[in-house]
């Protein structure tokens, strides 16, 4: 993930790391007839939202046995969500008190894909996966009148 602390309102990335042994492919987005890998998100905190997964670039396969190509990923690949949490006055009051430690908050998803080899493709799988961050309290006291800008 791309941050370990995060405030209501913060945007940042979570990643899903797969290392596909020599040989093995999971399918794109854009295939057909089979199970492309996916990055799913459960439960994210009210109001907040989440980007499209972004995936690497993918190569297409030719199958001979049915004559047929197919966009798939090989060996490591990245998949990357970007999401905002939620700046809702109720998510914002759970954070805690400022200048206080923090909450841990847990961030949950699932890893969905269907691999195949030469020889045969797997049932498709998932697997699940979380994410945690520290979330902290925006700090909404103003600064001391000497500190403060004059226009």
């Amino acid at each position: 993930q791309s941050d370990r602390q995060a405030g209501p309102g913060s945007r940042l990335t979570l990643t899903a790391d797969l290392s596909l042994p020599e040989g093995v492919h999971v399918y794109a987005p854009g295939v057909l007839r089979y199970k492309p890998v996916e990055l799913v998100l459960q439960d994210l905190p009210a109001g907040s939202g989440e980007r499209p997964t972004a995936y690497p670039p993918s190569r297409t396969l030719k199958l001979p046995v049915i004559d047929e190509e197919v966009p798939v990923f090989t060996g490591h690949v990245r998949l990357r969500k970007d999401v905002v949490l939620s700046s809702e006055a109720t998510f914002v009051r759970s954070a805690g008190c400022p200048g206080g430690e923090g909450r841990l908050l847990t961030l949950k998803g699932m890893l969905r894909y269907q691999a195949c080899d030469d020889k045969k493709c797997y049932p498709p799988t998932q697997v699940p996966l979380s994410w945690e961050l520290t979330l902290y309290q925006l700090d909404f006291e103003r600064p001391a009148e000497e500190n403060r800008r004059i226009q």
